[in-house]
């Protein structure tokens, strides 16, 4: 017998957990932990720096083992584009690692009241069929951008920002400038790579 379908409001609860449980190990692990080692603890990875460091002990390593990386991404740039986490760079090797805000500190203390809604389970984010094969390609850059950077895909943009590029094809800088989560940062370091698909496309 099929399981009965999960109603919006219990995906909603259930995203906002998950997004309170990322938040809150992310409060708890080692300042030093960028984006890969945020999931690798998360998913329960035992690295050698995990075990010397009893980190495998903690209460919340590999309490999503069961989410699957890409579903961890998400709700990690979802917590990023709300302001409730921030990428910072630390030593002497300025290495970006993830760290609680102000305000997600107190999210967590629950002197703030959120519903936090990643969208992960139940898709609510609107992409015309005939521009599917165009979002892929812009998304397949953000990705080739984000490896060649060594940044999560997040940092580059959101996806909800790569929806509006999808929907809106901004064609100058200047229109690419209107987009929502698109800054002075991106237009200097991305623009000419997507302007290139989009005007080709």
């Amino acid at each position: 017998m099929a399981e009965p379908k999960k109603s919006e409001q219990e995906i909603e609860d259930l995203e906002h957990s998950l997004c309170i449980v990322v938040l809150a190990a992310i409060a708890e692990i080692p300042k030093n932990f960028g984006y890969t080692k945020t999931i690798g603890f998360l998913k329960g990875s035992k690295s050698r720096y995990v075990i010397q460091n009893k980190l495998d002990k903690n209460e919340y390593f590999g309490i999503l083992s069961a989410f699957s990386s890409s579903i961890l991404e998400s709700i990690i740039g979802y917590l990023h584009d709300q302001s409730l986490i921030e990428k910072v760079e630390v030593g002497k090797f300025n290495r970006p690692t993830l760290v609680v805000s102000k305000f997600g500190l107190r999210v967590l203390g629950k002197r703030e009241k959120i519903k936090l809604n990643a969208h992960i389970f139940n898709k609510k984010e609107e992409i015309n069929v005939s521009d599917e094969v165009f979002y892929q390609k812009i998304s397949k850059l953000r990705y080739e951008i984000a490896k060649r950077e060594n940044l999560p895909a997040f940092c580059i943009c959101t996806n909800e920002t790569l929806i509006e590029i999808t929907n809106q094809k901004p064609k100058t800088k200047e229109e690419l400038l209107n987009i929502k989560g698109v800054g002075e940062k991106f237009i200097d370091n991305y623009s000419e790579e997507f302007l290139d698909i989009i005007n080709r496309n």
